[in-house]
C-alpha cells in the first residue's frame, strides 16, 4: 500500500464493513492475492481469509483486547 493511499470508510459504516477493508488492506500489505489470475503473491485459502477475516472483526469490536504480534 502506498504511503499517500486514504481509505474512506463511510461513517455509517457497519463493523463488518469496516472489517472487510482492514482484511483488503492486510491482503495487499501481506503481498498476497485472491485470485490465481491476478498479479503476483501467495494465494490465500478459505482457512487463513476466515481466520484473518475473524481477527479483523475482533479487532475492530474490541480493539484493546488486540493480541500483541
Amino acid at each position: 500500500m502506498k504511503e499517500s493511499q486514504i481509505i474512506h470508510i463511510p461513517s455509517d459504516a457497519s463493523q463488518e464493513a469496516v472489517a472487510l477493508t482492514l482484511l483488503q488492506l492486510i491482503v495487499c500489505a501481506e503481498g498476497k492475492k485472491f485470485d490465481a489470475y491476478f498479479g503476483n503473491g501467495v494465494l490465500v485459502d478459505r482457512k487463513w481469509l476466515l481466520d484473518t477475516y475473524a481477527e479483523c472483526l475482533s479487532v475492530i469490536k474490541n480493539p484493546v483486547e488486540r493480541k500483541a504480534s
